[in-house]
């Protein structure tokens, strides 16, 4: 099975799991993973839709974006994707997600990276994806710490590294995470005790260095 097919695979199996599955409060929350037709992003897998009452969110969430807050902007961003409220419009919503990514908020630096990650609005870069992934891994979140496994396990915008994957990983299956602990124990059956033993060094030193 090609590593191509590998990563759709895990991609169907990740976006049905969040879909059943709110595993994350609102203001931390991450967004859900995109579906594997590659066309449309799914919705945050936070606990609440943010565009339920879409004429109130939007009254809620313009006026702040527009004077830059950051969160309002993700969420304005993710009324544009799925013309919750306002006409769909992605060249809108990707706008909206720059501005807040570009302030730090972890969840619109996922959702931009899945952008770049699928070629949604901008071109397929996934070296770009990666930065941003990183971004909001660091950050702790979850679902850009799996994706950056996933680069790293397929070398798609980084160098090939199942180290750097297994770290990812292993950070991500710290939050319960079903995919994160099946790739982590996955990648583990072609690494060396050694590697292994690096990868979780790794992790321990993340750990410590976010507190």
């Amino acid at each position: 099975m090609s590593n191509a097919i590998i990563k759709v695979f895990f991609e169907i199996i990740l976006a049905s799991v969040f879909l059943a599955v709110n595993v994350e409060a609102r203001a931390g929350s991450e967004v859900e993973h995109h579906s594997s037709d590659h066309k449309k992003v799914n919705a945050p897998a936070h606990c609440e839709d943010p565009s339920a009452d879409s004429e109130a969110a939007l009254k809620e969430f313009r006026p702040l974006a527009v004077k830059g807050d950051a969160r309002a902007q993700f969420e304005l961003g993710y009324m544009y994707e799925r013309g919750k409220g306002v006409p769909q419009d992605y060249k809108e919503s990707l706008s909206w997600f720059r501005k807040s990514a570009e302030q730090g908020n972890a969840s619109a630096q996922f959702h931009l990276g899945q952008r770049y990650d699928i070629g949604n609005g901008v071109p397929q870069d996934y070296s770009e994806a990666a930065s941003w992934y990183r971004k909001s891994a660091e950050q702790g979140g979850t679902l850009a710490q799996i994706h950056l496994g996933f680069l790293y396990e397929l070398g798609q915008g980084v160098r090939v590294d199942v180290i750097q994957a297994h770290k990812w990983y292993s950070l991500a299956a710290l939050s319960n995470n079903m995919i994160a602990t099946q790739k982590k124990k996955a990648i583990e059956v072609g690494m060396t005790a050694n590697e292994i033993k690096e990868a979780q060094a790794l992790a321990g030193e993340w750990l410590v260095q976010h507190k």
